[in-house]
């Protein structure tokens, strides 16, 4: 068993990378977390801020353990990517779901390419 500190409310979502070294977390806190498995000598845990509300889906994305998908209730899909110079995680892209009438995103899955959300009023 194995404990991963730094997300300050409840963990949404959790994901493994295709070689499961490495995993993606999502919180209420709206937060994005990645973690390595075991210790690495050359990564070191990020935690990429920037969603406006509770994330509800986290995941590796094609580009393999450098790309990480995350969305949230409001609709926000940011694309992060990790520069292979400088090992630092930045938003690659920003993209939402257009929402009226107080619509939010509840859930969400990825599959290949092709990203899925659920809404809900």
């Amino acid at each position: 068993v194995r404990t991963y500190p730094g997300q300050y409310d409840e963990v949404s979502t959790i994901s493994w990378s295709v070689c499961s070294r490495y995993l993606v977390c999502g919180s209420v806190d709206m937060t994005v977390k990645v973690l390595s498995r075991e210790p690495e000598e050359d990564f070191t845990a990020v935690t990429p801020t920037g969603h406006k509300r509770s994330v509800v889906g986290a995941w590796f994305g094609p580009g393999g353990a450098s790309e990480v998908i995350s969305v949230s209730a409001d609709g926000g899909m940011f694309l992060w990517e990790r520069s292979a110079t400088t090992g630092k995680w930045n938003v690659g892209s920003k993209n939402f779901v257009n929402q009226a009438g107080g619509i939010h995103v509840t859930c969400a899955a990825l599959q290949s390419a092709l990203l899925v959300v659920g809404l809900s009023k």
